[in-house]
């Protein structure tokens, strides 16, 4: 049978009794299973660059510090970078008293991989997520799965019940 349509006889599970076969094209099923192996690699970790001025405000500040943590609780690693520019260069202690501020502020969410250092016209610092950041984004998100799974059970219940009195669902 297999044979007239120039497919395959696998044996799936030759311990069961009888033993499970299935009339398949088995080149085809390996090439998926290797794509399947291929997509399925974690996301890769990114390193997001974050710029500063030696005289960024105060608001510019919390803003910049809000989107490294976000990058942080994503797995992402964080290059900061204090630019200098001109005259500016005369000022490098400024930059490194940012820098320092910055990593007292991220101490909780984040690890030095290189300390600050100047290259250039540019003081850098490179940064990565802590185990602590990373477990509490790994909460929260899956605290929003549930929460999504709840919304849509409550969604599927309401609209049984609304089926059978015979109402309309508004869409």
């Amino acid at each position: 049978m297999a044979e007239e349509r120039r497919l395959d006889l696998v044996e799936i599970d030759p311990n069961a009794r009888p033993p499970v076969c299935r009339i398949m094209d088995h080149g085809k099923q390996l090439y998926a299973m290797k794509k399947r192996q291929r997509g399925s690699h974690s996301r890769r970790t990114q390193v997001k660059g974050m710029p500063f001025r030696y005289n960024t405000g105060e608001g510019d500040y919390r803003t910049k510090m809000r989107k490294i943590i976000e990058f942080l609780a994503r797995g992402d690693k964080v290059k900061v970078t204090v630019r200098f520019r001109g005259r500016e260069m005369q000022h490098r202690e400024l930059g490194m008293v940012l820098l320092t501020k910055v990593r007292e502020d991220l101490a909780d969410d984040s690890v030095v991989d290189n300390p600050p250092r100047m290259e250039g016209r540019q003081l850098n610092m490179l940064l990565s997520p802590s185990k602590a950041i990373l477990a509490k984004a790994e909460k929260a998100k899956a605290l929003k799965e549930a929460q999504a799974s709840a919304d849509a059970k409550a969604d599927a219940k309401a609209d049984a019940k609304a089926d059978s009195n015979g109402e309309e669902t508004a869409e």
